[in-house]
């Protein structure tokens, strides 16, 4: 091959090195976990509760979680009326608590479906370094507005 044939191959086995390579997972061979959902569940105080069954997000910061949070209520919810529950939404945890005070350790693996999205780990902190930058400008903007004469 050409040299640029042969650059082009030495990158494309470099990249590929690099990539976390798609793969599919094995069919969910247990019934759906829809169980009744907590009272208030949609507190933050029964969020951040230990849960062993139901559908289980673990937010990751930057990572797209609240949106990701919304597709799991979504799920349950429809998951729910699909199996023509007496419930309107299945059992559901979505919060940025730790699966340690979680207890995810103790689910009921055939009675749970725990689920995460993973992010480059520096695009996640250059990320977080910029919203902090942007949380301190407007906190300095405030600040100054709170001092100026009216």
């Amino acid at each position: 091959p050409s040299r640029k044939k042969r650059n082009w191959i030495k990158k494309k086995h470099l990249y590929e090195d690099w990539l976390v390579q798609p793969r599919t997972f094995p069919k969910w061979e247990h019934d759906f976990p829809c169980f009744p959902p907590d009272d208030n569940w949609h507190l933050t105080r029964v969020l951040r509760q230990p849960a062993n069954r139901g559908m289980l997000y673990m937010k990751e910061m930057k990572t797209g979680s609240s949106t990701l949070a919304g597709v799991n209520l979504r799920i349950a919810k429809r998951m729910a009326a699909k199996l023509k529950k007496e419930f309107p939404i299945c059992k559901a945890r979505f919060d940025h608590t730790s699966a340690f005070r979680l207890e995810y350790r103790y689910r009921h693996k055939h009675q749970s479906f725990l689920w995460t999205m993973l992010r480059d780990p520096t695009d996640r902190t250059v990320s977080q370094f910029f919203v902090s930058v942007q949380q301190q400008l407007l906190l300095q903007l405030l600040q100054q507005k709170d001092t100026l004469p009216t």
